[in-house]
């Protein structure tokens, strides 16, 4: 399919190849601080999906700030209280949209 002069069925697969060598390259650099097994980066898809929806949709300035904010949040909560470190991400993610919510 041709769309203004680009094809863009040549870009889709140049794109989904070059997301599957970045999937490869961080699952390559995970590896070595924790164990491989089949559910090895389900916890990093939770956070991750945890800052995208905390700084909007859509919203790349947002998405950088919560990550950052998230991060601190989880660094204090560690510091103070381990086990809690991870859920005060998911109760942030909970709060935030009370306050803060989706436009669709």
């Amino acid at each position: 399919m041709i769309s203004l002069g680009i094809n863009v069925d040549k870009y889709f697969a140049y794109i989904f190849i070059m997301g599957s060598c970045l999937a490869a390259l961080g699952g390559v650099l995970y590896a070595p601080i924790t164990s491989v097994h089949p559910y090895m980066g389900s916890m990093v898809l939770l956070i991750s999906f945890a800052v995208v929806l905390v700084g909007g949709l859509g919203n790349i300035k947002g998405t950088f700030v919560a990550a950052f904010a998230l991060g601190m949040i989880m660094s204090v909560t560690g510091r103070l209280w381990g086990p809690a470190a991870e859920t005060m991400v998911f109760v942030v993610m909970g709060i935030v949209p009370i306050f803060k919510p989706i436009d669709v």
